[in-house]
């Protein structure tokens, strides 16, 4: 073992002994990780909660992308998704920005029944699935 490697271990020692005693310390770990995960998430609040009604009204973010490719999805046009130019002007926010569809098929045909609800309760409602899968997964480990 390298003298590069040894810290990490002893990181993981400091760590264990400020959780509490637990029949599974890996879970306790990745507790934590996920605590502090979400404190990062929350510092930026502010703009990830905004659940604007109109796309038009939300913040640059990668959920406008999202929406557009549910949208074009549902107007049959899912190829037109990975025509860069195509896209971006079909984008409902902020034209001229960067947005690009960069996903397989199968993503936005996942998305495309968000594209039935209003932006803000399309995108509450993937937030609400992510962190539900986030839970679920957590009570799987």
């Amino acid at each position: 073992m390298s003298e590069r490697a040894a810290p990490f271990p002893d990181f993981l020692a400091r760590i264990d002994r400020l959780l509490p005693e637990t029949a599974n310390p890996a879970l306790a770990r990745a507790l934590l990780a996920t605590a502090l995960m979400a404190q990062i998430y929350l510092m930026s609040a502010n703009h990830v909660l905004f659940f604007p009604m109109e796309a038009g009204a939300a913040h640059k973010e990668d959920f406008v992308a999202f929406y557009t490719a549910a949208r074009e999805t549902l107007a049959g046009r899912l190829g037109e998704i990975y025509d860069i130019h195509a896209f971006r002007e079909r984008l409902v926010a902020f034209e001229g920005e960067a947005f690009n569809w960069l996903y397989p098929p199968h993503g936005s045909l996942l998305l495309a029944p968000l594209a039935l609800l209003p932006y803000g309760v399309a995108k509450a409602l993937l937030y609400a699935l992510s962190v539900g899968a986030l839970v679920f997964g957590g009570r799987a480990l």
